[in-house]
């Protein structure tokens, strides 16, 4: 019986593809403690006395749990219908919901692989941050993605990432941002650049086969807002005094900080393939992502 258990594990996490161990160790010790460092500089009180809010918490909400101990208040938001708290049958539900052309088979396949791939990866998250988390008090709200639900001035700080390169409408989202951001208070973001190697949010196995075709129009994308760094920093500063803005690499390391800081797959790059690509920095195409920094005006 304890054998059969254990192959029926290997074929959900072959089904799952990846691993949420190493994923947990990843959110805790290259995000969460950089980030609560970066804003304990910033803050002009202690963290302990802020009320965070976490734009595009995601289905799992990562920094909403590791903050909730470290703030007065933390809670996430997100368009998305059901959270992990929610459980089984609100995923189920939304699954459905989202590709309702699919057969069952398919529908099963991915609520088995949602429920036991973040089922386990709060497992190692909890072992790693050494406390249990208490998902039912966490506030979490759905949105249409225009205007937050929430007073002017409503928080100290509000962190995303990975999320501005899907918003549609930026200049409308930084002036919601700055509006329930008080004066003074932070905001800060972990932007994934669209014109890096992985800036398409595609498998790993199709990026490698086509690098840079999301760039190209080679390579369908989900939706993504194809903004520059510099559009990026022209939106946020409409509302935000820009504080910094940093390129970062895989592993969080920040450009111009971190000795170790690498360009994403720079031997992919060949000057071939950059007489194919926009006229833009090349630098763009080989930074991972942006950490950019603001404060309310």
């Amino acid at each position: 019986m304890i054998r059969k258990i254990k192959k029926a594990g290997i074929l959900i996490r072959h089904i799952a593809g990846y691993d949420p161990a190493h994923h947990a160790q990843h959110d805790y010790e290259y995000k969460f403690i950089r980030v609560k460092d970066d804003l304990s500089a910033l803050i002009e009180k202690p963290l302990g006395e802020c009320r965070l809010l976490v734009y595009g918490c995601g289905y799992h909400y990562p920094e909403v749990a590791l903050f909730a101990r470290e703030t007065m208040q933390a809670e996430g938001i997100d368009t998305a219908h059901a959270f992990y708290r929610d459980r089984l049958v609100t995923t189920a539900a939304d699954i459905v919901q989202s590709d309702p052309g699919n057969p069952l088979f398919a529908l099963v396949k991915a609520w088995l692989k949602k429920n036991y791939y973040y089922r386990r990866y709060f497992g190692h998250l909890q072992k790693i941050a050494g406390r249990k988390f208490r998902h039912r008090d966490y506030k979490l709200t759905s949105y249409n993605g225009k205007r937050l639900p929430y007073p002017d001035n409503a928080f100290d700080v509000v962190i995303s990432n990975s999320v501005l390169e899907h918003v549609d409408d930026l200049e409308n989202g930084f002036r919601e941002l700055s509006r329930v951001t008080r004066p003074g208070g932070i905001t800060y973001h972990l932007w994934h650049n669209f014109y890096s190697f992985s800036g398409g949010h595609t498998p790993l196995s199709v990026t490698r086969a086509h690098p840079w075709g999301h760039v190209l129009g080679t390579v369908e994308t989900p939706y993504l807002n194809r903004k520059t760094p510099d559009e990026i920093k022209s939106a946020m500063a409409l509302c935000f005094d820009l504080v910094s803005v940093r390129g970062i690499d895989r592993s969080y390391r920040k450009q111009g900080t971190d000795a170790d800081f690498t360009y994403e797959e720079e031997t992919l790059l060949t000057d071939e393939l950059m007489t194919h690509l926009p006229d833009l920095p090349k630098e763009w195409f080989l930074t991972t992502a942006y950490l950019i920094v603001g404060r309310r005006k």
